[in-house]
């Protein structure tokens, strides 16, 4: 019974699917179970012999290795086969089942029970290993987290610390650039020069300060304007602009360039100019640098000023120089013509239309002997002499040239209601009314008009003085020309009287009336203009008026001096020695002429004490008049001797004074001036004790001497050659 037990709970322990090995291999298990049942059937006889039902009992030990391997199930069903095992083995030696069915139930209870343990067992490792294995995976995983955090740890504070590190340098680098932009401001805003920024198409974006003091507009008038609509560069200069704005478009920077501008107040600025395209804030914009030069213009149109006033002022003394040259050729001449037809007019007493004849030759003469003075005056060469003058004769002889230059489309209108004289040189005022009515003329040159000469009285009543106040007390005259031209504007009118201010693009000089201004005022008068544009233009001329006559041009034989005395006549022209013989013989004086200098010396030195005056040209071949003068008074002292000339830089009256010459007679001379200053010279030195018969002071007759010049300092002519 015990065997049969045994032999069951080998069989369940070889069989039992239950069963657990160490090596967890089924083949390995079943292999030994295997073993251990061919093992037991052979020992069973043996056991059961020796040991009885212990060796039977044996069993027990094929249960437990079934539990072990199979666990309840394997441990059961190897307690089933082994208790058959059992009884087989013990029917087949003849052997007692021990126990009966008792111990078929014990077998299947203790491997049921084995089995149940051995399944708790495995079951708690089971749990236990799976606890272990999850709390070391679980541990595992913490670690690897803990190391995957502390690596982002580490990665993150890496990463925190570079993105400080960048924010701290951009934080930097933005107050780097916003000390930057500020530096840029300050420059930008307090930079002398103007600058400013537009857009490629050039539409204004910003300024500083010196370019709105520049243009006299503020930065909000014209920021989002385009500055080649607003006005600010002038008109001859927008297509240039456009021009370069075109090259700032295509990348190029330009300049730098002179530019005028137009202020807000109107004046002119001048500026140069240079641009460079830049990129702001991602948009392609275009800085402009102005430097102010209007003051460099300004020093410029100075100095061209004084360069074409030193052109002007060498052409005035080209023309002094040409003038002097020909002047005493031309006296020379006018010398002759004046001369012999105030002879032929004496002899010519029983024809009166030979008289007018004659007259109107010596008009013509006399008006050519003011054109010389005129000449001469213009250029410096000489003074003029202030005389009793009627004003509506000169107006009259300048309407009659103007006739004959101004075109038929201008008509001239005369209206002198004057016979009162002014105290002046009628040369001068010719050359003021000559000046004013051209000027009339060229304003009308184009759609012709009307040109009006008027001379009237004025009043000297306390309205009239009350809107001149820079005008003496007195009567005056009103000397207007008025012309119905194009007109002119204030501006133009603040700035006629300028020197060499000139509105005309060729052929002005810009001295008319700055000359005639210039005239008036040495006269004692003024002179004022009204005018509008389109509405013609008005000149009002006023000049001190006198009651005295106008001295008469030419003297009849009537108003002749006359003498007896013997006079040495020089001339190196036989046509004046001729001319000037002829003169002093009409006034009763004898005359000894020669056309030779030293000739003339010599007939002196012989016959000295035969002569009572001697009269001489200044500019001589072999010796001038000057050194034959010094040589007569070395051979007599006391002789009084007269110096003719047409024109002369050689010689000034002061030295001519020095010299002991008793009187300076410029040419052309008429027989009046001829025989007054001879006359004079005479009387001055007959009424000299003997001893005291030296030259001294005498009467300087001629154009360009008179009483107020010699009482007035002099002026300084070049020295002689």
């Amino acid at each position: 019974m015990v065997l049969a037990s045994d032999m069951n709970s080998i069989i369940t322990k070889a069989f039992c699917p239950r069963g657990r090995s160490a090596s967890n291999k089924p083949l390995s298990k079943l292999a030994a179970v295997g073993a251990m049942v061919v093992l037991y059937v052979f020992l069973f006889p043996f056991l059961y012999r020796i040991f009885g039902w212990i060796g039977v009992s044996f069993s027990w030990s094929f249960i437990g290795m079934a539990v072990w391997f199979w666990g309840v199930r394997g441990g059961v069903l190897v307690a089933v086969l082994g208790y058959l095992l059992n009884v087989f083995l013990l029917k087949s030696i003849g052997g007692l089942l021990l126990g009966g069915p008792l111990g078929f139930v014990l077998s299947i209870s203790v491997a049921a029970i084995l089995g149940r343990m051995r399944d708790l067992s495995n079951l708690l490792h089971s749990e236990l290993s799976e606890r272990e294995k999850t709390e070391r995976e679980l541990r595992n995983a913490q670690d690897e987290l803990e190391n995957r955090v502390a690596e982002r740890t580490a990665s993150q504070e890496a990463l925190n610390g570079k993105l400080l590190s960048e924010v701290a340098k951009r934080e930097k680098s933005a107050e780097r650039l916003k000390e930057s932009e500020e530096r840029f401001r300050i420059l930008f805003e307090h930079a002398p020069d103007p600058f400013y920024i537009n857009t490629l198409d050039g539409t204004f974006v910003d300024g500083n300060h010196a370019a709105e003091k520049m243009l006299g507009y503020r930065r909000e008038d014209l920021i989002g304007k385009n500055f080649l609509d607003i006005g600010v560069l002038a008109e001859q200069d927008l297509h240039r602009a456009a021009v370069l704005l075109e090259k700032n478009q295509n990348g190029a920077p330009t300049g730098p360039d002179d530019f005028k501008l137009c202020s807000k107040s109107g004046e002119p600025a001048y500026a140069e100019i240079s641009t460079h395209p830049v990129t702001i804030g991602g948009k392609k914009l275009v800085i402009g640098i102005a430097r102010d030069i209007s003051d460099r213009k300004k020093a410029e149109a100075e100095a061209t000023k004084l360069k074409t006033q030193l052109l002007q002022a060498q052409k005035m003394e080209a023309i002094g120089t040409l003038a002097g040259g020909i002047a005493h050729d031309f006296n020379n001449i006018l010398s002759a013509v004046i001369g012999y037809s105030e002879m032929a007019l004496s002899k010519a007493t029983a024809d009166e239309e030979l008289q007018g004849d004659i007259q109107e030759v010596l008009s013509a003469g006399h008006r050519a002997k003011n054109l010389v003075k005129q000449i001469l005056t213009f250029s410096r060469q000489t003074e003029q002499e202030a005389q009793p003058v009627q004003v509506k004769f000169i107006a009259r002889e300048v309407i009659k040239l103007l006739k004959a230059s101004l075109p038929a489309t201008i008509e001239i209108r005369q209206k002198l209601a004057s016979d009162r004289a002014v105290l002046a040189d009628p040369t001068q005022l010719h050359q003021v009314l000559m000046n004013l009515c051209t000027n009339a003329g060229y304003a009308m040159r184009k759609n012709g008009g009307i040109l009006e000469v008027r001379l009237t009285d004025v009043p000297g009543d306390a309205g009239f003085f009350a809107g001149h106040p820079d005008l003496e007390p007195g009567p005056y005259l009103k000397l207007i020309v008025t012309d119905t031209g194009q007109g002119m504007s204030t501006q133009i009118m603040e700035r006629i009287f300028d020197p060499y201010f000139t509105t005309r693009l060729k052929g002005g000089t810009g001295l008319g009336l700055a000359v005639v201004h210039g005239i008036v005022k040495d006269h004692g008068g003024t002179v004022s203009v009204s005018s509008n544009p389109g509405s013609g233009t008005s000149f009002r001329v006023y000049l001190p008026a006198i009651e005295r006559k106008a001295r008469p041009e030419i003297r009849t034989d009537a108003s002749l001096r006359f003498g007896d005395e013997h006079i040495l006549l020089v001339d190196d022209e036989k046509s004046l020695v001729d001319l000037g013989r002829q003169m002093l013989e009409k006034c009763g004086y004898k005359v000894t002429a020669r056309t030779s200098s030293v000739e003339a010396l010599e007939l002196f030195k012989i016959q000295a004490d035969k002569f009572d005056l001697v009269i001489t040209d200044l500019t001589m071949p072999n010796m001038t008049g000057k050194e034959l003068a010094k040589a007569v008074l070395r051979v007599r002292p006391e002789i009084p001797v007269i110096l003719c000339t047409g024109f002369s830089e050689m010689i000034s009256p002061e030295s001519a004074k020095a010299l002991g010459i008793r009187a300076y007679l410029m040419k052309p001379v008429t027989i009046g001036d001829l025989a007054g200053t001879v006359r004079e010279v005479l009387d001055i030195q007959s009424d000299a004790p003997p001893a005291e018969r030296r030259p001294q002071e005498a009467p300087w007759k001629g154009a360009g001497l008179s009483t107020h010049q010699l009482k007035s300092e002099i002026r300084s002519t070049k020295c002689e050659t």
